[in-house]
């Protein structure tokens, strides 16, 4: 009984490397979209150049989400990858709901930075999903 208690601790700070070591694979992998978009942008001030750089991120961000669906896919069991995908379709009503209220930002506010506002909010939102498929598939993958 003595020795459950030593192994537990042992046990959870192997779980948290290898979810760590995955993470900062993850992040190494994943900052490339950020670094990309960051470069871009620093390198105008035009309002309209500065929106294609975040559009370019947004979709470097839904490219990954479909990895990442493609990822589920192998490693899910075929009902539970359709709650996946019932997950996701659920997520890009979300997301087209936002985008809806996202574009109503600029006719509120007469300067032109708040056109790269109103796509930073759509970049960020799809931004979000990739960052938690990515978290979720981590949790399935450790059994596997």
């Amino acid at each position: 009984m003595k020795n459950r208690f030593i192994y537990f601790p042992i046990f959870i700070l192997i779980q948290l490397y290898s979810y760590n070591v995955a993470f900062a694979s993850y992040l190494e992998d994943f900052n490339k979209i950020q670094t990309v978009s960051e470069n871009c942008m620093s390198q105008t001030a035009n309002t309209q150049v500065a929106n294609q750089c975040s559009i370019t991120e947004q979709k470097a961000w839904e490219q990954e989400i479909n990895k990442l669906i493609t990822d589920y896919k192998n490693i899910l069991t075929p009902e539970d990858y359709k709650l996946l995908l019932k997950s996701q379709k659920a997520w890009e009503n979300y997301k087209k709901e936002s985008f809806k209220i996202f574009s109503k930002i600029p006719s509120y506010k007469s300067a032109t930075m708040f056109q790269n506002i109103q796509q930073g909010c759509k970049t960020g939102i799809v931004k979000q999903r990739t960052l938690n498929l990515y978290e979720y598939l981590q949790y399935f993958k450790e059994d596997n």
